[in-house]
């Protein structure tokens, strides 16, 4: 139902340990806190239920959601060019922290606008606990210091029971990630 959605700016912070195989190929394993989130412009959204039910669904404030994972990526580090590499991988994500905002009201419009029910759109109960997600991504090292962007693709649905309630599918998580690093030989 509600399907405009923004981008929420969080913050990534952790570290990644790596085995380098040759000058060509390494893999590396990670540790992070991943904070994503995003924000529905939802405020004054009027829509009836069903056609000629008499009931419409009123939504008071916009919908936003933060959530906070630890991931684990497990990436493949192919250098094409000193210091220059495309990464691919794994990432499982454990949820850890979660919150929602947002409300609405079904409104009985046959009924002088009685309310017949509230609450929020999504529960912070339907947001499942794990999710996988493949991070595809190009970094850059020069003197110890690297500069990292991935994008992670959800490969599962985000929510529980999704098609229910007030949603019209399936919710995958998204991100773009940009950190800076410093690597420590050892």
């Amino acid at each position: 139902m509600f399907t405009d959605d923004k981008a929420s700016v969080g913050f990534t912070i952790g570290a990644e340990g790596q085995y380098q195989f040759n000058h060509i190929l390494g893999l590396s394993v990670g540790a992070l806190y991943e904070q994503i989130g995003c924000h529905y412009n939802t405020k004054g959204f009027q829509a009836p239920i069903a056609k000629n039910s008499g009931y419409t669904l009123h939504v008071d404030e916009d919908l936003s959601m933060k959530l906070g994972y630890i991931a684990v990526p497990v990436l493949a580090n192919v250098y094409l060019w000193r210091g220059l590499a495309v990464k691919a991988g794994l990432q499982p994500e454990f949820l850890v922290h979660k919150k929602v905002n947002g409300s609405y009201n079904i409104v009985n419009e046959a009924s002088s606008g009685a309310v017949e029910m509230s609450g929020q759109p999504v529960s912070p109960d339907y947001i499942e606990s794990f999710n996988l997600s493949l991070p595809v991504g190009v970094s850059y090292e020069y003197h110890n210091f690297i500069a990292d962007v991935r994008y992670n693709i959800g490969l599962m649905d985000m929510l529980k029971d999704s098609g229910t309630r007030y949603t019209s599918g399936s919710v995958y998580n998204r991100t773009l990630t940009v950190t800076l690093g410093y690597k420590i030989n050892l």
